[in-house]
């Protein structure tokens, strides 16, 4: 029986385990999002063309990533503008 025990103390920790991919299709760190939209390969434009389909949560971390490594102004200003566009709607 005791045997038993162990096992189930293993299958119940391999179940919260599962649930991290979940979470891993919707980036939150400034790292994982940067990677997500590879980011550092973006031109302005392409950066521009896909600030409407981002969080206020995923914008804040691409500018903590942005200010972090290449610190780029227009990048900085269009990501702090967007924003404050979207956190006044």
């Amino acid at each position: 029986m005791t045997k038993a025990s162990p096992a189930k103390k293993s299958a119940a920790k391999k179940t919260p385990a599962k649930a991290a991919p979940a979470s891993a299709s919707k980036p939150t760190q400034p790292a994982e999002i940067a990677e997500y939209l590879d980011y550092d390969s973006l031109t302005l434009a392409q950066l521009r063309a896909r600030l409407r389909t981002l969080s206020v949560e995923d914008l804040t971390a691409l500018l903590t990533y942005e200010n972090a490594h290449a610190g780029r102004a227009p990048f900085v200003t269009m990501l702090s503008n967007r924003i404050s566009s979207a956190e006044r709607k």
